[in-house]
């Protein structure tokens, strides 16, 4: 009904484990536990109206009817469970969360927490939780999820202001996920400099985002930084021997090297984080070159295919950065302080 719409509007169906599926779940199991208090509830309607005609005291049809009301809560809530100490049915509210009933004083939380840890070996085990480490979980995967959009944890969270929620991504996420950030980074770079005896930013990227580099992969860092570079900044695997798509008057001699240098076409390059302005300068003449043919020419010319794959190439950097580098190399072939390259030749 009316919670299948709000969380439909939310996006929160789109996967099993996502929040929509997971309380859809709880309440398809949790059903034959809603069909008892709903019988339980049209049995005390019943008595409801048979005491309201038979002129029983006010005071006791106001119990009957209090009890009617909780009852209505408990058949609305996707929080039905049974424990053990007791076989009648509860919900989670307010109160049930914050404690059990049991003497000591204990949560709801804890007391779970304790019966999981029962049937769990030692390493296992679950530390202690309250119910805002929840909200902090979902907060922190919406985050994560939506490539720390704001906006996205402050619609899930329900907050009505932006600030709050950045204070509280400020205060429970992003602080947490920046000082483990800089526990690695910090690890990592010691590592280097004393197995090394030096610092490549790519190696601390790489031991940043998913763990330490294997042997493999440091050699064929090392081997692409030795590449010879195109005039894009793009490394270049045999630059002796471009493929005839690419150059197709090319005559090689194992000496000469590539005059064409239109990397994004060519199976040879290989592309680098400083790449970047480099990619942008050609997306700039490539530009220039299609304002300066017909629509039809160039979509018939390799430069349409080498225009798209250069675009695409670029949504891996930062999009404000390329844009700006693009608009600088615009601007500077607009005044003729750089030529845009064709064809062949440099």
């Amino acid at each position: 009904g009316e919670f299948d719409l709000a969380i439909g509007a939310e996006g929160l169906f789109k996967t099993q484990g996502s929040p929509g599926g997971i309380i859809s779940e709880l309440i398809r199991r949790t059903e034959p536990l809603r069909n008892k208090l709903k019988n339980e509830l049209n049995l005390l309607e019943r008595r409801i109206n048979e005491l309201g005609f038979s002129n029983k005291s006010p005071e006791t049809l106001h119990s009957l009817r209090l009890q009617t009301q909780k009852l209505r809560l408990g058949i609305a809530s996707p929080w039905l469970f049974v424990t053990r100490h007791s076989q009648s049915i509860q919900w989670l509210n307010e109160a049930s969360a914050i404690s059990s009933g049991k003497s000591g004083g204990s949560t709801f939380l804890e007391e779970l927490v304790q019966d999981i840890n029962q049937m769990q070996p030692e390493d296992m085990k679950i530390h202690r939780i309250n119910g805002s480490d929840f909200r902090d979980a979902f907060a922190a995967s919406v985050y994560s999820g939506s490539g720390g959009l704001v906006l996205h944890v402050m619609k899930a969270l329900g907050h009505r202001s932006l600030k709050s929620t950045q204070v509280y991504l400020d205060n429970n996420i992003i602080n947490e996920q920046a000082d483990k950030l800089y526990s690695k980074f910090s690890d990592s770079l010691w590592h280097e400099i004393k197995i090394s005896k030096r610092v490549e930013p790519s190696v601390l990227a790489k031991w940043a985002r998913d763990g330490q580099p294997s042997d493999d992969e440091r050699l064929r860092l090392n081997s692409y930084r030795m590449l010879l570079r195109s005039r894009l900044d793009i490394g270049c695997k045999n630059p002796t021997q471009p493929p005839k798509t690419v150059a197709p008057n090319f005559t090689a001699d194992g000496n000469t090297l590539c005059p064409v240098q239109r990397c994004t076409l060519c199976e040879h390059a290989v592309v680098f984080p400083e790449s970047i302005q480099g990619l942008a300068k050609r997306v700039a003449e490539l530009r220039y070159i299609k304002s300066r043919m017909s629509i039809a020419l160039f979509l018939n010319s390799s430069f349409d295919e080498e225009l798209n794959n250069t675009e695409e190439i670029l949504k891996f950097y930062d999009s404000e950065k390329a844009d700006t580098e693009i608009e600088k190399w615009i601007d500077l072939i607009s005044k003729n302080k750089h030529r845009a390259i064709e064809f062949d030749g440099l």
